[in-house]
């Protein structure tokens, strides 16, 4: 397990007795990692870890650390070094977001990048590949765009025309019931693709809301709920079936609450 340090860590629904010893192995830039501050990591299907840091692509084989970084006079290397996420295709291509150079897709069998046309936009915060190979991107300021790679396609959706309350876009997550959920600064949508625009399913303002409007994290557990990660108003569950919303919350006088109400990740073990 390859674990990138963060400033808080919180278990709903764990103890620490129920915990057992864990060994870390430190991998740094001693070891060939490319930057130290850690953004993203993705195993894909053959096993390779990949972790995107402020400064490059890095692929861990177990043993060692092959890294990828823009060259200006390289067409082919990836766009930017800023890496905020990573993604595997069904056709076993990847796909990465960076901060400042868009959106691209590495071809495995050439090792060459292949960057997106985003509108002159080159600040993708994170993205979702489907079942299908359509790849939604997330936008730092201009909203989602929906690319068919295999046409060349690109469908921008704005705040204020297709139904996202925002254009900063932090997390985009398909639920086992096939829903497509986006989390942005102004609260958290789902895309219908009858009418091919978002909706608002939440709002935070809303007494049964997700208690704050900025989602920096969308999961799935096994049960089908969604649990919200906000930037400084906790985590939220939501029961998609009955539409019910439980918050959870840090309150400095139980210890057992959450740790801190600024959430940036959740995961199910």
């Amino acid at each position: 397990m390859l674990v990138a340090a963060m400033t808080s860590f919180a278990a709903v629904g764990a103890t620490t007795d129920s915990i057992g010893p864990i060994r870390f192995d430190h991998l740094s830039i001693e070891h060939g990692l490319s930057q130290s501050t850690v953004s993203s990591i993705f195993q894909d299907s053959r096993g390779f870890l990949w972790i995107g840091t402020e400064d490059g692509l890095n692929r861990f084989d177990g043993l060692r650390f092959q890294v990828f970084k823009h060259d200006p006079l390289d067409p082919r290397s990836i766009p930017g070094n800023f890496v905020w996420a990573i993604e595997e295709g069904p056709d076993g291509a990847l796909w990465v977001a960076t901060e400042d150079g868009g959106v691209a897709r590495l071809d495995r069998a050439t090792g060459a990048f292949q960057p997106i046309d985003l509108e002159d936009d080159r600040a993708a915060r994170t993205l979702h590949v489907d079942e299908g190979g359509t790849v939604w991107v997330g936008m730092r300021a201009s909203g989602v765009f929906r690319v068919d790679p295999s046409t060349g396609a690109v469908r921008s959706y704005r705040a204020g025309l297709d139904g996202l309350p925002d254009d900063h876009v932090y997390a985009i997550h398909r639920d086992p019931a096939d829903r497509l959920w986006v989390g942005t600064d102004a609260g958290i949508v789902e895309y219908d693709a009858e009418l091919d625009r978002f909706q608002l399913v939440h709002d935070p303002a809303a007494e049964n809301g997700i208690g704050g409007p900025r989602v920096r994290s969308i999961m799935s557990d096994r049960a089908g709920n969604v649990w919200i990660g906000t930037y400084e108003n906790g985590v939220s569950r939501i029961d998609p079936a009955s539409g019910r919303v439980r918050q959870y919350r840090n309150d400095p006088d139980v210890r057992s609450s959450l740790s801190h109400d600024r959430v940036r990740s959740v995961f199910e073990d």
